[in-house]
């Protein structure tokens, strides 16, 4: 499998990251601490906490995504459709 070539997203996980989106987008550029509990390319469940920088990658594709700036980890940049968890603290 080849890792940056964009892929289209299934819709029920299109509409799920438009959702993510949606809920995260308010908290850009804040102090608001946000926790993500994902899965990894490895299949391994996952948890980064910190606050949401940016968005990238296509709406719709496999490669949207945000980026958290965590203080233990440094910026992590996470797969939308891979989220499955967001706590807001």
């Amino acid at each position: 499998m080849v890792r940056n070539i964009a892929k289209p997203l299934s819709i029920v996980e299109s509409e799920y990251q438009h959702a993510l989106v949606e809920q995260l987008s308010p908290l850009k550029d804040t102090d608001t601490l946000v926790e993500l509990t994902y899965t990894r390319r490895d299949g391994m469940l996952s948890r980064s906490t910190g606050t949401v920088a940016y968005f990238s990658g296509e709406p719709g594709m496999d490669t949207g995504s945000v980026t958290v700036k965590t203080e233990d980890k440094g910026p992590r940049t996470v797969n939308l459709h891979r989220i499955a968890r967001v706590v807001v603290l």
